[in-house]
Formats: C-alpha cells, sequence, structure tokens
C-alpha cells in the first residue's frame, strides 16, 4: 500500500514537471510569435523604392524607435519629410527592436546596411545597457539571450515587484552621489541653530487650530508637525517651515517633518539642503520605502534644471561604472567607424529632455557626427502640456546615471516632436 501512494506520488510529480515544461514552451512561443509578427509588420512598411534618387534613411534603436504603435517617430519622419521637401523624396526604414541593448543592435549592422543601402543612420539607443556588453563581431548572442522568457521575467521582475528596480537602486545612487561631498551636518546644524522662536507664529497657531484639533489628538503627540501640516494645507509656507523646523529639533527621531521641509526646500532650488534632510531621514528609517520613493522623485524631476544638471552631469563622469561606459564608448565609436567606412552620414540622437553634452563625451571624434538634442523641443513642450501628454511611462534609468532623466516611451505628440526635430536639421542639410 505504501510502496503505491510513493509511486502514486511520484507519478504525479512528474506529471506537474511535464505541465510546466511545456506550458513554458506554449509561453515561449506564444512570445517569439508576438515578437515576429510586431518585426513583419515593420518590416512590410521598409520596402525598398527602386528610385536611386530617394534619399534612403535607416533608424536604429530600441523600443523608443521600434514600429510598436502606427505612429512611431520614424514613420511620421518619413511623412513630415515627403510633405515638406521641394525637390527630394525620402524613405525611412525603421530598424528598431523593442528590448535590445547596443551591442545587439550592432550585430544586425552589417546586414542592415548591405540590405538597406542608405544614405543616413539616425540611431537612439543605450537605455538597455545596464551591464559591460562591449560588442564582438565574432560573438555569437548566447542561447540564454535569445530565451524570450528570460527577456519577459527581467522585466515582470523590473516593473511589477513590490520594491521597483529603481526604488532599490536607489540606496546605490545616493550612496555614490556627489551631493555626498556636502557638509550635511553642517547645513543641518546651520539650519536648527539659525531658528527663531516667534511668540506671534505660535499664539496665532494655538489661536487657530488647538481648539478644532485637540479632541482629534492623542496624548503625546507632536504639536509643531501638526501645526506644520495646517499651515502647509493653508499654502502658508513660512508658518509650515518654521513648525517642520521646530518639530526637528524636538523631536529629531520622526521622519515626517525632514521630507516636509525637503520638499520645501526643493521648492526654493535649495538642492543640497533638500538631500540634506532626505538623508537625516534615511538615518532614522535606512529602508523606508517612503523617503526612497521620495529621493526617486527627487533626483528624477531636478535632473536637468539650472544648477542640479550641470553637478549631475558631474556625478556622471565621476562615478559611472567604468566596464559599462567603456563598452557603450567602444560601441558608439564601432557604429560611427563603420558607417564612416561605407561614406554613410551618422545622425546621433539623444533621449527627450536629456543633455546632448553625455552623447558628445562618448565620441573620439565629432567631426562627421550630427548630434540631435531632443531637450530644448521637449522642456518647451513641456511648459505647455502635461508629461503624460508626452510620455506614457518614466523610463529614466537609475542603474545607469548616462541616461538617467525625466522621460519615457512617448505618445503620439511626443514622437512627433521627435520627428519634427529631426525633419528641421534633415531638410536644412538637403534641400
Amino acid at each position: 500500500m505504501k510502496e503505491k501512494k510513493q509511486k502514486k506520488l511520484f507519478q504525479n510529480i512528474i506529471l506537474l514537471v511535464i505541465g510546466i515544461l511545456v506550458s513554458l514552451v506554449f509561453f515561449e512561443c506564444f512570445l517569439r510569435i508576438y515578437g515576429e509578427v510586431l518585426i513583419t509588420s515593420q518590416k512590410s512598411k521598409n520596402n525598398i523604392p527602386m528610385d536611386d534618387s530617394v534619399i534612403k534613411i535607416l533608424t536604429l534603436g530600441e523600443s523608443t524607435t521600434a514600429d510598436i504603435s502606427q505612429h512611431s517617430w520614424p514613420r511620421q519622419l518619413e511623412i513630415i519629410l515627403n510633405n515638406e521637401s521641394k525637390t527630394k523624396k525620402y524613405k525611412v526604414f525603421n530598424e528598431g527592436i523593442p528590448g535590445v541593448d547596443t551591442s545587439v543592435i550592432l550585430s544586425n549592422l552589417e546586414k542592415n546596411l548591405d540590405y538597406y543601402e542608405p544614405d543616413i543612420v539616425i540611431t537612439m539607443m543605450g537605455i538597455n545597457d545596464a551591464e559591460n556588453n562591449k560588442y564582438n563581431p565574432d560573438y555569437k548572442i548566447s542561447f540564454i539571450k535569445k530565451i524570450k522568457i528570460i527577456s519577459f521575467i527581467k522585466w515582470f521582475k523590473d516593473n511589477i515587484s513590490k520594491e521597483p528596480k529603481s526604488v532599490i537602486m536607489m540606496q546605490k545612487f545616493v550612496k555614490n552621489s556627489y551631493l555626498n561631498e556636502v557638509d550635511c551636518s553642517k547645513i543641518i546644524f546651520e539650519l536648527k541653530n539659525n531658528f527663531q522662536n516667534s511668540d506671534s507664529i505660535e499664539n496665532k497657531a494655538k489661536l487657530e487650530f488647538q481648539d478644532k484639533i485637540s479632541p482629534k489628538v492623542s496624548k503625546g503627540e507632536d504639536w509643531d508637525w501638526i501645526y506644520g501640516e495646517q499651515y502647509e494645507f493653508l499654502d502658508e509656507i513660512n508658518s509650515a517651515k518654521y513648525f517642520y523646523t521646530k518639530s526637528i529639533i524636538k523631536n529629531s527621531s520622526v521622519i515626517w517633518p525632514y521630507l516636509s521641509l525637503a520638499r520645501f526646500f526643493n521648492g526654493d532650488k535649495d538642492y543640497e539642503t533638500a538631500f540634506c534632510l532626505y538623508k537625516e531621514a534615511l538615518k532614522i528609517e535606512p529602508n523606508n520605502l517612503v523617503i526612497l520613493m521620495r529621493l526617486d522623485f527627487f533626483f528624477h524631476v531636478n535632473y536637468n534644471k539650472p544648477g542640479f544638471l550641470s553637478r549631475f552631469d558631474y556625478y556622471v563622469s565621476r562615478n559611472n561604472d567604468d566596464d559599462y561606459i567603456d563598452s557603450i564608448i567602444f560601441n558608439y565609436n564601432y557604429l560611427y567607424n563603420e558607417l564612416q567606412n561605407k561614406k554613410i552620414k551618422y545622425y546621433a540622437m539623444q533621449y527627450p529632455t536629456l543633455n546632448i553634452s553625455r552623447i558628445e563625451l562618448l565620441f573620439n571624434d565629432t567631426n562627421d557626427v550630427v548630434l540631435i538634442s531632443n531637450k530644448e523641443n521637449f522642456e518647451h513642450a513641456l511648459k505647455e502640456k502635461r508629461y503624460n501628454d508626452l510620455f506614457t511611462d518614466h523610463l529614466g534609468n537609475f542603474v545607469i546615471p548616462l541616461f538617467n532623466g525625466d522621460f519615457g516611451h512617448t505618445t503620439k505628440y511626443g514622437d512627433y516632436l521627435i520627428a519634427r526635430n529631426v525633419a528641421d536639421i534633415i531638410l536644412k542639410e538637403n534641400n
């Protein structure tokens, strides 16, 4: 009887394993078929014109370039060029592939150049380069890298996990940030030391709030913190700052006054004091997800503002991983040299809102490279439109500070901004 039970248990385990393997095979097939449908749809639009007078443009990149939607910037670029060019016709071939890094893009380069014979190549790439992946022409993409389920699991882990990758990496990012060179102990000391008691502010707060909210306040609660919240709600910032600072002085073991004050100093563009307040909060609760998320947002929002950008780029130049920098420099210059040898014009484009100098510094020689910035056009648009009007998500890579910023996959209008920008440069050079 016992042997029969063990045999049945063993059979059930075998059936379970087989079921899991069959499910994985079916899911892998689904992902591959979906990928092939996407690529086939994209290639169907890449029909090669017979007329040699047509200027052929090849676009290379990942999901920010690929024809995931019908309004990708390469498709809009072709329409704009042909509508506005008086003397020339243009054809844009899109070889953007979702999820790839620069080494994969380069592995397809020779094939794409031979097939399309482009006059111009435009790249927007690098966001997925999270490891040392220097391109080797003799290297074959490993079987593991080709398994779609692994890519899907990586995406799922990064995007669906309770603690997003950007939040986890913020701990490392904060430790390595240029802002750690700031003397935070001095800044916090001066903040507390410069505080002056004000009887008028104290009496006004008691008169306005104490009777209204005292029944709701537990014994031992921090009244200064509560007054600060009330004044912040009323948008009386100076009074809110007063009570938050007083709360820090009296009870330095609570994180919330630090976080509230940090927001105010950030709004005043005093980034160093804001950062130091976040750091003080982290000392109290080192693994607090709220603090890490606030820090995430702090870097995300401020990276391109005056007074922060130059220091951020300084951080990038000093603290980037050497292997990563070496590999992406090699890959960009390899592509540049290949295009030079074939006398193909190279347009190196930066992601929306990011500083073009980050791309420029990758090249050994930029004499024959057209550098395209999408910073000014997107910054101007963001003054008039919401973030969600231009982007569908947040892509800024905190693991790789070179491409850290406040941008994402573009909407139809965002794609138009890129296409319009590129078209203006091409039309100016070719008409």
